[in-house]
């Protein structure tokens, strides 16, 4: 509930970053370089519109006289922003946003309204003598839906992040980063209202440098090589093949590929713990990583629900395991690499020493996890929609809610399926085309759109946190009292 009366709230001496004047740049980029940059001011939000929590109640000294100081953390409601104190000026207190401004949030159109211009993300065909990224489609899913999320005003990324140090803290900075310059290379006006934002088209170069921050940032020096490849029209390109399994050289296929361009490297942000038992004992805090669905036959009807699994391949040859067909799901040894199911329950698995059923005893998520990984069953893959999807799942104790699909295409082309605002969004990238060619995100049709022709192989959910107030502001605030402490 909101403080209406917060002058009772004990003054707390912080040191005040004073910026009478916020300026972020926005830049302009060729051939991956920045080139040059226009600032433009970051408005302040005022105290009479910033509503505060008697959650987190640090206030700061002022350094105006007579003044009995300021509530340091407070949330525009309007924007669901979180903001912090930085100056009195005027006689009005002014606030910034608590979180960088590459992850402010923007409302996006309703149903009926195209998105916003900008959204344009195209694996274009390599030009101007500079090295390509071929077969990326496995990771545009995934950076789509962060460029999305910055248009989403419910998303905050600063509850989101929460790792300090190690693997964790470089993939969430990877991702500031790619958020930050996706951002940054647009013109952030809002219009009347200031609740939109319109970006300008994206160039070519500015398109593979956000691929190339995540690229660049997994792969060591060398392991990826380059290669000759032949556009539709003839020309010939320099690219790095994203399909090259960089230890054995040989092509992987495009569903494995994720694993190794996407799945691994979010272990940090991604895994949870599990206890088992069997005829061995118990077994505490073993990692895990994927989930995947459960059908259950309820008097309400059959429902989804996500439980423990394993990948059921080796992941660094990214072949499927050996006793693949001991723990078959239906599928018969004629049935194809791109057909097997890539994952199983670990509830009454047997134990790889003792050979009785496992059993899930426990389960814990950790707070600095916030992306969970469901995988769909080759039997499902058909059958799903997306209306049958759980929007919303509750993970030992923590909420989470559906972000994206992953959709195979003919067994060799990704595309994804985004949930925003109560929407569902298409996204394609087409090898080829240009950021001058139509938006290739557009909203479904739940009614017409052609389930047939795709493979649902992956569906990602995204912890949601709370509001009141945002989760970055109260973590943000019990550090600051242990500090005083």
């Amino acid at each position: 509930m909101a403080v209406q009366n917060i002058r009772n709230i004990p003054l707390v001496r912080i040191p005040v970053n004073r910026q009478p004047e916020q300026v972020q740049p926005d830049i302009y980029v060729t051939g991956g370089t920045v080139q040059g940059c226009m600032p433009y001011p970051l408005q302040a939000v005022l105290e009479p519109q910033v509503t505060f929590y008697a959650h987190v109640p640090i206030r700061i000294k002022c350094q105006q006289d007579g003044c009995e100081g300021h509530i340091k953390y407070g949330v525009w409601e309007d924007r669901n922003l979180p903001v912090v104190f930085s100056h009195h000026k005027y006689e009005v207190a002014h606030y910034y946003a608590f979180v960088i401004k590459a992850t402010l949030p923007f409302r996006i159109p309703d149903r009926g309204n195209e998105l916003i211009d900008g959204i344009k993300w195209y694996s274009s065909t390599p030009r101007d003598g500079q090295v390509g990224l071929s077969n990326t489609c496995m990771l545009d899913g995934h950076l789509m839906d962060f460029k999305l999320r910055t248009l989403d005003m419910t998303h905050c990324t600063g509850c989101i992040f929460m790792h300090k140090a190690g693997r964790g803290r470089m993939i969430e900075r990877i991702l500031r980063t790619m958020m930050h310059y996706i951002f940054m290379v647009a013109n952030p006006q809002p219009d009347r209202d200031g609740m939109y934002q319109a970006c300008r088209a994206f160039t070519y170069e500015q398109q593979l440098f956000v691929k190339r921050i995540w690229i660049d940032k997994i792969y060591q020096p060398g392991e990826l090589d380059l290669e000759i490849e032949e556009d539709l029209h003839g020309g010939r390109h320099i690219v790095h093949d994203l399909l090259r399994d960089p230890v054995t050289g040989q092509q992987m296929l495009t569903r494995l590929s994720m694993y190794r361009m996407v799945l691994e490297n979010m272990f940090s942000v991604s895994h949870y713990n599990i206890d088992t038992r069997c005829q061995c004992g118990d077994i505490f805090n073993r990692p895990m990583q994927i989930l995947r669905f459960r059908v259950a036959d309820t008097q309400e009807g059959r429902h989804l629900f996500l439980e423990p699994a394993y990948n059921n391949f080796n992941p660094m040859t990214l072949e499927f395991d050996r006793d693949y067909w001991e723990t078959s799901e239906g599928e018969t040894r004629n049935t194809s690499d791109e057909l097997k199911t890539m994952s199983r329950k670990v509830h009454h698995r047997d134990c790889s020493r003792c050979g009785t059923k496992l059993k899930v005893t426990g389960m814990r998520m950790p707070e600095e996890s916030w992306f969970a990984i469901c995988e769909v069953p080759a039997f499902m893959k058909n059958s799903l929609t997306l209306r049958q999807l759980p929007i919303a799942a509750i993970i030992t104790d923590q909420a989470f809610e559906i972000s994206w699909v992953s959709m195979m295409a003919t067994n060799t082309h990704f595309v994804s399926a985004h949930f925003l605002n109560g929407h569902w969004y298409y996204y394609n990238d087409i090898k080829g085309l240009r950021a001058s060619e139509p938006c290739p995100v557009r909203i479904i049709d739940l009614d017409r759109f052609d389930y047939a022709a795709y493979d649902m192989q992956r569906v990602f959910y995204r912890r949601t946190t709370e509001t009141n107030p945002h989760r970055c502001i109260q973590k943000a605030y019990e550090e600051e009292v242990i500090k005083i402490d």
